[in-house]
Parts: C-alpha cells; sequence; structure tokens
C-alpha cells in the first residue's frame, strides 16, 4: 500500500501512515484531505541562526554605532570626526533595512544583505589604509585592541555574516521559497 498524502510504502493494514502520521483510512474512504507538504530534513523561515543574524542586523549594529558615537559626544565638538561619524550612520542604517528585509523574508533581503557584509568587509580596507599611512606618517601608536576593533574585527564579521548568508541551508530554503513566490 501506499500513502496518498506522503507517497511513503506501508506495509500491513496499519491504520496511520508511518511517516506522515496521516489516517490511511481517510484516504480508502475516499474523504478529501489537503494533501500534506512534500517532507524536507532542510529548516526553512527565519528562525535558528538567520533570526539571531536578523536580530544583530536591526537591533544589535544600530545600538552598538548608537553606543559608540555617544563616547565620542562626549569628548566635545573639536576636531570631531564627521566624516565617519556620517559613514556609520549610514551604515547602521543599511545594516537596519537589510535585516527588515530578511526578517520579511523579502526577496531583495538576501542580496541586500549581502551587499551590506561585502560592504562591511571592504570599508576597513580602503579607509583603513589611509588610516595606516597616516599613523606611520606622524608616528602615532594604535593598541593591538584598536587595530582589532578598527580593521581585523569588521573584515572578520563581514566574512562570517557573508559566508553564513551563501552556505546556510536555512538560508536558500527560505529565500528560494521566497523568490518563487514573486515569480
Amino acid at each position: 500500500m501506499v500513502c496518498a498524502y506522503c507517497g511513503a510504502e506501508v506495509s500491513g493494514q496499519p491504520t496511520f501512515c508511518p511517516r506522515c502520521g496521516r489516517s490511511l483510512e481517510a484516504a480508502q474512504a475516499g474523504i478529501a484531505v489537503a494533501p500534506a507538504l512534500p517532507a524536507t530534513d532542510t529548516p526553512h523561515g527565519v528562525g535558528g541562526w538567520l533570526l539571531l543574524l536578523c536580530l544583530a542586523l536591526t537591533i544589535g549594529i544600530p545600538l552598538l554605532t548608537a553606543y559608540n558615537w555617544s563616547k565620542v559626544f562626549s569628548f566635545g565638538f573639536s576636531n570631531f570626526p564627521w566624516f565617519s561619524l556620517g559613514l556609520s550612520v549610514v551604515m547602521a542604517s543599511f545594516s537596519f533595512i537589510a535585516g527588515v528585509l530578511l526578517w520579511k523574508v523579502h526577496p531583495r533581503g538576501l542580496p541586500v544583505a549581502k551587499a551590506y557584509f561585502v560592504t562591511e568587509m571592504a570599508l576597513p580596507v580602503f579607509f583603513g589604509a589611509r588610516l595606516l599611512i597616516e599613523m606611520l606618517s606622524t608616528r602615532i601608536e594604535m593598541s593591538a585592541w584598536t587595530i582589532f576593533a578598527a580593521f581585523i574585527r569588521p573584515i572578520l564579521m563581514g566574512l562570517l555574516g557573508y559566508l553564513y548568508l551563501v552556505r546556510s541551508r536555512r538560508v536558500q530554503a527560505t529565500y528560494s521559497q521566497a523568490r518563487a513566490a514573486t515569480v
């Protein structure tokens, strides 16, 4: 016997399918029951690590940006790094938008989030080179922690986020369904 709902081979005369749990008697009696969705082991939907990523993008990064700049504002406005403030506000906004689009399972969510992580990796390379040249020419010393926080951490976090979006089975299953729904 074959289950009418999931297609599993059923031996003997059980009342319920051992695979999907639906009533085999209802199928034999001709009672119309909605077909089950295909069984899959691939997680989908915004959950697990994807939910954590959405929370980090929509809440964590903007709050961390605001906290870091609140410390800078306490030192006064002479020689204030306005360009850095503007750039970090743009990146925090970019992060928020990427997180919201991912959270809503919007078809553009995945490409926007990938673009955010690529930008997050590129900024320390572009602006870090200028800062390192300036640092070497003026003999300003930076601690290992400052170098890590300014250059290495954003590159590692961007790479980690990008690789998660590219390699995760949950992300692929969730956003392939979103793309298919819009087509």
